[in-house]
């Protein structure tokens, strides 16, 4: 596994209305669980803020 591919578990604190959004997502079937949806968000927040991102799923 190249190191652009290697993967790191972090953990994340979040408050209840942030997990009750990232349920309300899968339950609806937009992303097919939390860690999808999160990483998602982390692409549009890294593009928004005009950073470029390789890969970030591999």
């Amino acid at each position: 596994m190249s190191e652009k591919t290697k993967k790191t578990r972090i953990s994340l604190t979040l408050t209840q209305p942030y997990l009750l959004g990232l349920a309300k997502l899968v339950e609806t079937g937009l992303f097919i669980d939390r860690q999808d949806a999160i990483r998602q968000f982390l692409r549009d927040g890294f593009q928004k803020q005009g950073l470029k991102i390789d890969s970030l799923d591999s």
